[in-house]
Order: structure tokens, then sequence, then C-alpha cells
């Protein structure tokens, strides 16, 4: 909605994604407050996690970069696709996990997962309100009564950035419950956000691609958010285990 630059070619969308980065390290260290974690397993953790979250956001640029090298032929690092990002950056938390496991580790393991979880919906929650003001990840033309006109185009369509917006605050709400309740934060988002991104791709108006069986990358990413979210499942409620 507000592309332009406010100062050095900065935009409300990189300012919106700054505000939301803050907001979810000050989520994640207020949770973690609440819990009697060492500080050196505290300390491991939360460098585990800065570079696991470095290489998100070089996943997201990547897949993006892949997906469109499928649809022109021609590779150029351009654009970034979050589900790339987060499912790169789990990944890479998951190697480095392993390399630096201990007894400590695995012992706080469930509750650093747990407190991530809402640090991670609230910062991407800002992250879509920053989309909508840069008018990026539009929706189909519409006549709904929440249509919204954006600049760059000639016809109303659904502000698909803020019905996820809303369903990332509901999921972070949701996450804040469950956290007070000690059970599995993880399985909530993988379900919560895979589906819900799964059905939001069918309202998108920008080019998504059509990969596998005319759904697009986001969809096929989402799936994969959703077969992890039914695998843990079923390790949980048949081995009894909390595992990545």
């Amino acid at each position: 909605m507000y592309p332009y630059e406010l100062i050095f070619g900065i935009t409300l969308y990189e300012v919106s994604i700054l505000i939301g980065l803050i907001i979810g390290s000050i989520v994640f260290y207020q949770l973690l407050k609440t819990q009697s974690i060492p500080k050196k397993v505290l300390n491991t953790y939360f460098g585990v996690i800065l570079i696991a979250v470095a290489f998100g956001f070089i996943f997201a640029v990547l897949v993006q970069s892949f997906w469109d090298y499928l649809k022109s032929g021609t590779f150029r690092l351009s654009g970034a696709t979050y589900l790339g990002g987060f499912i790169g950056g789990s990944i890479v938390f998951g190697v480095l996990y392993k390399i630096k496991e201990t007894n400590d580790l695995k012992a706080y393991r469930a509750k650093v997962i747990n407190a991530f979880i809402p640090s991670l919906l609230i910062s991407h929650f800002f992250g879509r309100i920053g989309c909508f003001l840069e008018g990026c990840c539009y929706g189909k033309e519409t006549t709904f009564f929440l249509a919204v006109k954006f600049p760059h185009l000639d016809h109303p369509v659904h502000p698909t950035q803020l019905y996820e917006a809303c369903v990332l605050l509901i999921l972070f709400i949701c996450s804040l419950i469950i956290y007070r309740r000690q059970k599995n934060n993880l399985v909530l988002y993988l379900f919560g956000y895979g589906i819900s991104r799964f059905i939001f791709e069918f309202l998108r108006g920008d080019d998504r691609g059509q990969f596998i069986l005319s759904l697009s990358s986001s969809q096929i990413l989402s799936m994969i958010l959703i077969i992890w979210g039914i695998y843990l499942v079923i390790k949980q409620n048949i081995l009894k285990t909390f595992t990545l």
C-alpha cells in the first residue's frame, strides 16, 4: 500500500520486518525467563537458533530463486519465500542440535522450542503487515466487502496479507495458552500455519506458479509442514516422545 522509500532506501516493509524481529526476540526472552534453564544451555540454544535463522533467510531466497528458475529457465537471486526459509532453517537447527547435543540440551529442548514458536508467529505477523504495506502477496480480484485497491493494480483484490496476519495472531494467542500448559507448540504451528497457508494460496492473485497437481510451490511446502505435524503426533501418541 505504501511501498515508498522512507530513508536510505528503507520502506515500511523493512521497518515491519525489523519490528517483528525485535518483538519476537522479546517474547522469546520473556517466555524463557519463566523457565529454570541453565545459562550455558540457554546460550547454546540462542547461538544455534541465531545461525538457523540466518540460514533460513538464505534458504528463503534460494528456494524462491529455484521456483523462478523452473518457470523462466533463468536462475537469479530474487525475492524470498517464507516457507522455504522456515523449512531450511529448521533443517539447519536440527543438524546443529545433533552436533552439539548433550543431556542438558536434550532435557530443555521441548521448553526452548515451545517458547520459540510464539516468537516466530508474532514476528511473521508483523512481516505480513509489511507485505500489505508493500503491496506484495496480494489476492485475486474480488468485490468482497474487505477488498483493497493497491496503487499498482487497476482492480480491488483480496487482502490476503491481512487474512494471513489475522490467522498468525490467533495462532500466537493459542501458542501462549499452549505454552503455559506445557504442551507441544510445534504441532500447533505445523498444522495451523500449514493448513491455513495451503488454503490462502487459492486466493492469491500474484503469480504462484503451478508445479505438481496444479499446486503452487507454497502449497507443496505447506503439505510438508502438515506431514511433519502428522509425524510428530504419531511419535507423541505412539512412542510418547517429543521429537523434531
